[in-house]
């Protein structure tokens, strides 16, 4: 056995279980999705099959493997650019809960705490388009793909709900294993408030006595509310939401379209009624760095905490740095607020590929009725 106190590139593929919402198994919530599927491979076999073993293996040696460098491409496209990762956050903050790995990779769950899962088979389900998403995380993204002739792929995706009879409780036995020795446990899409399977789950742990030790998270875009799915969720030991809120207003509707502003400010009220940390997550992007100040005001005014740890990478044309070195400038001499570093590091960024900021102003055509400011900038040359 290695040493418990040997560290390892990143903690994640130790103490997480992951999967996409379209199927893959992932290292972690941020990981390129992995080569084989929820679909055919139960969470104990994912948990120490060959590949996760032997990254483990990569990564306690620090090998920036051809496999780290393909999955883990997010955390190091962050590093270049001189963002914090996801990586050294965890790394910082759960080294601590760092496993006994055997000599060939393997974990054994029962002697281990799973740090977070965070398992995505209940579907795509969701009524937004978001800019930063795309068809596998959205069903309106989807269907409106689809209607375009752009998709060749499903609509809905919803792994848990094609299982056949012996699929189903191979899962449900594999979780009834792995769930006494978790601590948080996770649920995106799509969209939480709309995803029945989501629901089914939630109650069936309740019926077998996990909410007593576990913390719920849920990440939901705000717009539905589901007040029976609410009422289990609060039975957790904790339970938290966190809002994709990316701005205030225009902002917000712009860059998470379909989304009505209103229906969202009037809902953080139901939510704050089943939890008590109920908080805001955004993703900075070139769209929503400009709005800062008053997306931390309405944070401050309804009491929720704000993260912007979030930094897009793709799609790479509403990278922050995509914006003119000057303007990034003139926003962070005007932040009021204290923000998240990957904010000001983000802000800082030398790069500036004027080919994506000709690349945001072509595709995104009502951007100067958003940030009207930044039509002083726009340097094409119009033939």
């Amino acid at each position: 056995m290695v040493s418990e106190k040997r560290k390892p590139w990143c903690v994640e593929p130790f103490t997480v279980l992951e999967s996409k919402v379209f199927g893959p198994w992932g290292l972690c919530c941020r990981s390129g999705p992995l080569p084989y599927s929820a679909r055919d491979v139960m969470p104990l076999d994912h948990f120490n099959s060959d590949l996760m073993k032997r990254v483990r293996l990569q990564m306690l040696n620090h090998q920036h493997s051809p496999e780290i460098e393909k999955y883990c491409f997010k955390c190091i496209e962050h590093e270049k650019n001189g963002v914090q990762s996801r990586r050294q956050g965890v790394n910082s903050t759960y080294e601590d809960m760092f496993p006994v790995v055997q000599q060939d990779g393997t974990i054994n769950v029962e002697d281990m705490k799973f740090r977070q899962i965070e398992i995505k088979l209940f579907g795509n389900l969701c009524n937004l388009e978001c800019r930063m998403c795309g068809p596998d995380y959205s069903s309106t993204i989807a269907a409106r793909m689809k209607k375009e002739g752009t998709l060749d792929g499903p609509v809905l995706h919803d792994v848990i709900k094609n299982y056949n009879t012996n699929q189903l409780q191979s899962f449900y036995s594999d979780m009834e294993q792995i769930l006494p020795h978790a601590i948080d446990i996770k649920f995106t899409g799509g969209e939480p408030m709309m995803l029945q399977s989501v629901h089914q789950f939630i109650e069936w742990m309740v019926d077998k006595g996990f909410n007593q030790h576990l913390r719920l998270k849920i990440i939901s875009n705000g717009t539905k509310v589901n007040e029976k799915f609410l009422h289990n969720a609060n039975k957790f030991r904790q339970f938290s939401i966190a809002l994709s809120i990316d701005g205030t207003w225009d902002v917000d509707e712009y860059q998470r379209r379909g989304t009505n502003f209103e229906d969202v400010v009037n809902n953080i009220a139901i939510f704050k009624k089943y939890s008590d940390r109920v908080h805001i997550v955004g993703v900075l992007t070139a769209l929503n760095v400009s709005d800062l100040n008053n997306l931390a005001s309405f944070a401050l005014h309804h009491n929720l905490k704000l993260n912007m740890s979030s930094v897009l990478v793709t799609p790479e044309e509403l990278q922050v740095k995509v914006l003119p070195p000057q303007y990034r400038k003139k926003i962070l001499k005007e932040l009021q607020f204290n923000f998240n570093e990957e904010v000001y590091q983000a802000l800082k960024d030398p790069e500036f590929p004027v080919d994506l900021w000709h690349k945001m102003l072509d595709k995104y055509d009502k951007v100067f009725e958003i940030i009207p400011e930044l039509k002083q900038y726009d340097d094409r040359v119009r033939k």
